[in-house]
C-alpha cells in the first residue's frame, strides 16, 4: 500500500512527474509528451487539488500510476515499440476512467515493470522484450499475454484469446507462459461491501488511537494497512474465483496450453477513509496451473 496523500507527498509526486516528462522529451523518447493528457493532468493538479472532488482524485491517481510506468519506459525505451509509448499517452485528458484503449498498452508495460522489479537482479540481469507479437517476453524464457478486463462479460473471451495467442507462439518445451489480467474495472464495481468492512477497521483504529491518546495518524499504522490490503486482496480473489468457476461451467472442454503455468491478476485503485484520507492501493494474486510456480508468482505479487 502506498503512502497516504497529503500536501507534502502530493508535491513530490507532481515534481517527479515534471522531471519524468522533461526527461522523456529531452531523450527524444516522445518529443510531444508535453501536449498529451499526462501533462494536462499535471498542469491541473499544479494549479489546485481538492481531495473531496472526484475529478481531482482521479487525476492524481492517474499521475501516480503514470509516474511508475513512464519511469520504466525511460529505462527500457529501446525494448518497447515506439507506437506502444505513443498509445500509452494518447487520448483525451477528460477520460479519467479506464475505458480508453491506451489503458491496454499501459497494462502491458505495467506488468513488464512488475516482472523486472521482481526477477531482475544485478547478479542475474534479465532482458525484457516488448517488441514481439507476444505482449512481453522475459529472457526468451517467460512469455506473457496481458488482458485488461473491462467487464465480467469480456472475461471468457480474453482468457480464450490469451491462451490461443500463447499456443500460436509455438513455444519449446523449456519455455513457459502465463496470462496477466487487469481486473480493476470489475473490482471497482463490486468493492462496496469490502470498503464498508475497511471503514469499520478504520473506525476501530481511530477510536483506539483516541482512547490511548496517540497523536499519530492511525492510517500510518502498519497493522491497519495490512488489514485493509488483506481485505481488498481477498475480495479480488473471490471475484476471480467466481469468474473462473463460471468460465469452466460454460467451457467444460477448455484446456490451457501446456506452457501456461498460471494466471496473474491485479487491481490498481484507491481507498478513501472515513476521515477523507486518500490512499492509492494496488494488490494482486494468482491462479497456478503448474506445481512449483508459487515462488515465482509470489515474487510478482510482492515485488512492486
Amino acid at each position: 500500500m502506498n503512502d497516504i496523500v497529503n500536501e507534502n507527498n502530493l508535491e513530490k509526486i507532481i515534481e517527479d512527474c515534471k522531471k519524468i516528462i522533461n526527461e522523456i522529451e529531452e531523450r527524444g523518447i516522445e518529443p510531444k509528451i508535453k501536449n498529451t493528457k499526462v501533462s494536462k493532468w499535471l498542469s491541473s493538479l499544479e494549479k489546485s487539488f481538492n481531495h473531496k472532488l472526484e475529478e481531482d482524485v482521479k487525476k492524481f491517481i492517474k499521475i501516480n500510476k503514470y509516474n511508475r510506468v513512464l519511469k520504466f519506459i525511460i529505462s527500457n525505451s529501446n525494448n518497447i515499440k515506439p507506437e506502444t509509448i505513443k498509445e500509452i499517452i494518447s487520448g483525451s485528458d477528460l477520460i479519467l476512467d479506464d475505458s480508453h484503449k491506451s489503458e491496454n498498452y499501459f497494462f502491458e508495460v505495467d506488468i513488464a515493470d512488475r516482472l523486472m522489479k521482481s526477477i531482475n537482479t544485478p547478479s542475474s540481469p534479465k532482458k525484457i522484450d516488448l517488441y514481439s507479437n507476444t505482449d512481453i517476453i522475459l529472457n526468451n524464457d517467460i512469455f506473457v499475454e496481458c488482458k485488461k478486463i473491462h467487464g465480467e462479460n469480456s472475461f471468457k473471451d480474453n482468457i480464450k484469446k490469451a491462451n490461443k495467442q500463447i499456443k500460436n507462439a509455438n513455444l519449446c518445451s523449456t519455455q513457459k507462459a502465463f496470462i496477466a489480467l487487469e481486473l480493476t474495472v470489475v473490482f471497482d464495481s463490486k468493492k462496496n461491501d469490502v470498503i464498508q468492512l475497511s471503514n469499520k477497521n478504520s473506525e476501530y483504529f481511530r477510536d483506539s488511537y483516541e482512547k490511548l491518546g496517540i497523536n499519530d495518524n492511525y492510517i500510518c499504522n502498519l497493522n491497519y494497512r495490512k488489514v485493509v490490503q488483506s481485505l481488498l486482496v481477498s475480495k479480488l480473489e473471490f471475484i476471480f474465483i467466481k469468474l473462473m468457476n463460471e468460465f469452466y461451467r460454460k467451457n467444460k472442454k477448455f484446456k490451457f496450453d501446456e506452457h501456461v503455468i498460471g494466471i496473474f491478476y491485479q487491481y490498481d485503485t484507491y481507498f478513501i477513509t472515513p476521515t477523507s484520507d486518500l490512499i492509492p492501493i494496488r494488490g494482486a494474486s494468482y491462479y497456478k496451473l503448474e506445481e512449483k510456480t508459487e515462488d515465482f508468482f509470489e515474487s510478482l505479487v510482492t515485488g512492486i
